[in-house]
């Protein structure tokens, strides 16, 4: 079972710096709601699998992309409404979404800054480490 958790969470890692590329290179609606799904598959994972990591690894791993979820929630909820304001046929939909849409340029902003923190610190190599993934690859 530890060797399925450690692929498992590896995989997901993976994704997550994978995802985290592409928002930084092409931060559209798309690429924002992938690095959303990464990140809360990776925590789904560290939360199923916790027990088999070394102890309070997990937590702190989630604790690390909490900043990061939260910048892209922001964005990807902004996304959505100017979505569905651009979809009304109404003046104050469209002043709406333009005020949504300034809103999102600074959300973005703080994502952006964010990753590329990441891109720069590579924190993944890090927290495979910390969770003892580096170990269980080796063993295999």
């Amino acid at each position: 079972m530890a060797a399925f958790a450690a692929g498992q969470t590896r995989a997901r890692l993976a994704k997550v710096a994978e995802q985290s590329a592409k928002c930084l290179a092409k931060p559209d609606a798309d690429g924002v709601h992938d690095l959303r799904v990464a990140i809360r598959r990776l925590v789904q994972a560290l939360d199923l699998f916790a027990s088999l990591f070394p102890d309070g690894s997990a937590k702190k791993v989630r604790r690390r992309l909490t900043r990061v979820r939260r910048s892209a929630a922001g964005t990807r909820d902004r996304d959505v409404a100017i979505d569905i304001l651009q979809g009304m046929n109404d003046r104050r939909a469209a002043r709406s979404a333009q005020r949504l849409s300034r809103e999102r340029a600074d959300e973005l902003a703080k994502l952006s800054r964010q990753l590329k923190r990441w891109e720069r610190k590579q924190p993944w190599r890090k927290w495979s480490a910390q969770l003892g993934l580096d170990a269980q690859e080796q063993s295999q």
